[in-house]
Formats: structure tokens, C-alpha cells, sequence
């Protein structure tokens, strides 16, 4: 179990971003799309509380009352050192073929990126790591170099999208 005591009720009024924020959320959006965001978001407490969370999400998440969740796209080595030793991590693996078609509908959809090509041009980018995040390869790669270090921690694997194996690391 990742965290204890938890507030079912309460969950229910905290949009999912506000609940569980995404660390480098941040980075995704520009001025103008905070801009315009900010307009439609800030009418209500839970507006206000799911804004801060995708546009100031390192201080929102720093901020959350412990215990807290917090998910994150950014391989291990780019997340804070003592990570590993001091909080519970799941890491979920996916199948690089699901991942670069998801990758591909996410990127088509993502504001500063919208990408344009075909599927097979981002394809091409998928697998030679020309994508936001760096290469797929690289990213499992240190994972599982870094395995010695993760069973003396307290890490979690799971491998998602229709495979039945999960390894308690």
C-alpha cells in the first residue's frame, strides 16, 4: 500500500491534479496558456487549487500535507538524490510500443507542441530519443543498472498495460 488513512470523502472534492500533482507539470505550459487558463480556472477554491497545481507544481507538491503522492515522468537520476531513501517509489514500465503510440496522441495534443507529422516520423524520434524526456532506452536502461540500489530501498516495479508481472524489488 502506498499511503494509509486516507480521506475518501474529501478525495472526492479535490480534482486529481490537486490530489496526486504531476512534478514537472510546469514545464509544459507557456504564458499565454497560464494566461488563458487562468481566466476559466480561478472562479472556485477547487479551480484555484487544480491552477496552482499544474502551473506552480514543484511548490504546489511541496506544499501538500504528508503524507502525499506525487507522479512524475522524469527518470530517477533527474529526481532529488536521497528519493530512494527516503519515500516509497512505484515505477511502472511500459511497453515501448504502447508507450510511443501514446507518446505520439499526447504530442499531438500537448499545446506548446501540437505536433504535425505522421506516425512513423515520430516513430523515427521515439526511437532514437529525440523526444521531450530523452530516450525510452536510455530511461529503462539506468532503471534496471540501478537495481542493486533499489532493493536496499524501499521501490516498487510494475510493468503496465496487459502484463500480469509484478516484480516487489
Amino acid at each position: 500500500m502506498i499511503v494509509n488513512n486516507l480521506d475518501f470523502e474529501k478525495a472526492l472534492t479535490v480534482s486529481p491534479m490537486a490530489r496526486i500533482p504531476f512534478l514537472e507539470m510546469q514545464s509544459i505550459f507557456n504564458r499565454k496558456d497560464k494566461e488563458r487558463m487562468a481566466g476559466f480556472m480561478q472562479d472556485t477554491e477547487a479551480g484555484r487549487s487544480q491552477f496552482e497545481a499544474m502551473t506552480e507544481s514543484i511548490k504546489f507538491a511541496a506544499n501538500l500535507p504528508s503524507p502525499r503522492v506525487i507522479k512524475s515522468h522524469l527518470p530517477i537520476e533527474m529526481l532529488p538524490p536521497a528519493l530512494l531513501e527516503k519515500c516509497k517509489v512505484v515505477w511502472v514500465g511500459r511497453n515501448p510500443k504502447d508507450c510511443c503510440v501514446s507518446y505520439y496522441h499526447f504530442f499531438q495534443m500537448l499545446p506548446p507542441v501540437k505536433y504535425k507529422g505522421n506516425f512513423e516520423q515520430f516513430a523515427e524520434l521515439f526511437k532514437s530519443g529525440f523526444i521531450e524526456y530523452g530516450s525510452y532506452w536510455t530511461h529503462v536502461r539506468v532503471r534496471h543498472f540501478n537495481v542493486k540500489i533499489e532493493k536496499a530501498c524501499r521501490c516498487h516495479h510494475l510493468r503496465a498495460l496487459g502484463s500480469t508481472e509484478t516484480t516487489l524489488i
